[in-house]
């Protein structure tokens, strides 16, 4: 692994301020004020919980799947954003999600984490969050795209990114280690690059209603 790009990426996060406690929970509560709340109270509450490199589609994904079932998307993008318009760092900002989660939980939505949850402390959280809450169906997705795939979209002209080009393109190479030897058991995978990404959507589709 690139030492100097560990680094870069370590200081790109930490730039800005630390957030106080109640700076985390000023930022929660503008998020989660932001954020349309629709699903059915009625049925089986579940989390998705993505798994893919920077650029391997999973906001594409989430958007297709919830055109068809209902469900709260949390966005980290959307997060950093928040805390960059406040002068904080992004040192907590899945943290951030994952509060948001619970409170949107308790309030009896279901809920998709638009964010990669492959890292050790995230799997952590969302196993206690499936303790809390023991009716919640935790759906597992994978997704993927070849190695040029990824690096094409992750031009420097997409203004929708928080990271994009050189500094994009070094955080993917670092997450990588993070994608090898996937402990998780998916329920389902979906290649974004190929030539079947529209018969793995329906599968989703197929696996999540079936669960709920």
């Amino acid at each position: 692994m690139n030492t100097q790009a560990i680094e870069t990426a370590q200081r790109q996060s930490s730039t800005g301020n630390n957030l106080s406690e109640q700076d985390f929970l000023n930022i929660v509560k503008e998020y989660t004020a932001s954020l349309s709340l629709k699903g059915q109270h009625d049925s089986l509450q579940f989390l998705i919980c993505p798994v893919g490199m920077i650029g391997s589609g999973k906001t594409t994904t989430l958007k297709k799947i919830n055109e068809t079932i209902p469900f709260v998307c949390i966005r980290t993008d959307d997060i950093r954003a928040l805390l960059k318009k406040h002068g904080y760092n992004f040192l907590k900002t899945k943290e951030l999600a994952l509060e948001v989660a619970i409170q949107i939980l308790e309030k009896g939505y279901s809920i998709a984490l638009d964010s990669d949850c492959a890292g050790d402390k995230v799997r952590e959280k969302i196993d206690s969050i499936a303790k809390t809450f023991p009716k919640l169906e935790i759906i597992w997705i994978h997704i993927i795209a070849s190695d040029n795939v990824i690096k094409k979209r992750l031009s420097p002209d997409n203004e929708k990114r928080v990271y994009k080009g050189p500094e994009a393109i070094e955080r993917y190479e670092i997450r990588k280690v993070l994608h090898e030897n996937l402990p998780m058991q998916f329920d389902a995978t979906i290649d974004t690059g190929s030539d079947h990404t529209k018969t793995d959507f329906e599968n989703v589709i197929k696996i999540i209603t079936e669960r709920i």
